[in-house]
């Protein structure tokens, strides 16, 4: 074979990576189930004796790797269920990976995306005082363990640029420009395929 087959994440490691991109994955080693918290829409539409007994661990203890959440048959972490999760009402020896389109809009719509965007863009904050490059340079260290080509470097500068001149940030906001660029790093497929 003249090349290696892209294999994607497992849902498990995705969501560790984002956590660990946005420098708050806990170092947990053991302990009780942690129940993560469910957006109101899964919570109407779970089924009221899956959702009953759901308590939300403090969000301190999410931040722990996936391993340690709660699996209930019957509810499952959207997250993960998206990206494949094993079924434990149907083991099978071998995990299956597909590739859907509501796997990008996970990415794309998810708080629990959001939050970790937010995260990293308060991680980067330190350095605000450091040139537009520079910080570029430290996210893509962070996010893809390499240095960004001069090409990445400027399509996120126009991208940024093009954010501040939009209707919809003209109040100057910095941090939410950064957030919006960090959203779009945790979505794309260097982070969750290994080459």
């Amino acid at each position: 074979l003249w090349r290696q087959t892209l294999r994607r994440l497992d849902a498990e490691a995705i969501r560790d990576t984002l956590l660990y991109v946005g420098g708050n994955l806990s170092d947990m080693q053991s302990g009780p189930s942690v129940w993560p918290s469910l957006s109101q829409e899964v919570r109407d539409a779970a089924n009221p004796v899956s959702i009953h007994d759901w308590v939300d661990s403090p969000v301190e203890q999410q931040s722990c790797r996936s391993i340690y959440l709660i699996n209930k048959r019957s509810l499952r972490v959207p997250i993960l269920e998206v990206f494949d999760m094993v079924d434990s009402n149907a083991p099978v020896g071998q995990r299956p990976s597909t590739t859907t389109s509501l796997q990008s809009l996970m990415l794309l719509n998810d708080g629990f995306v959001e939050r970790q965007a937010e995260q990293l863009a308060k991680r980067l904050q330190p350095y605000f005082t450091d040139s537009k490059q520079s910080r570029l340079q430290r996210l893509w260290q962070w996010v893809y363990q390499r240095a960004a080509s001069n090409e990445e470097i400027d399509a996120c500068l126009a991208y940024l640029e093009s954010i501040a001149t939009s209707a919809a940030e003209q109040d100057g906001n910095e941090k939410r420009m950064w957030v919006r660029l960090c959203h779009a790093l945790l979505n794309t497929n260097e982070l969750i395929y290994v080459d």
